[in-house]
């Protein structure tokens, strides 16, 4: 894809020492959101535990909430 991929806490631990793993709550993104500000990036991604579930943030570090989400990837699927 030609990205630069900066990880957060990718060594696993299941006693979760940096926050609970619930990408979907505002709190748990705090990290990535100054880590895309910091960083310039466009686009910050977390997923909990097993990656059934994310979390996004924009380049301001302001979380992307499901429901706009799914909007932009029905965008991307649907003709």
């Amino acid at each position: 894809l030609g990205c630069n991929v900066i990880s957060l806490y990718d060594e696993p631990d299941g006693s979760f020492p940096n926050h609970h793993p619930d990408p979907q709550k505002r709190e748990n993104l705090r990290s990535l959101a100054e880590a895309v500000r910091r960083e310039h990036a466009d686009i910050g991604i977390a997923f909990d535990g097993d990656a059934d579930r994310l979390g996004v943030v924009d380049e301001r570090g302001e979380m992307i909430w499901g429901d706009v989400l799914m909007t932009l990837f029905w965008n991307e699927i649907l003709p």
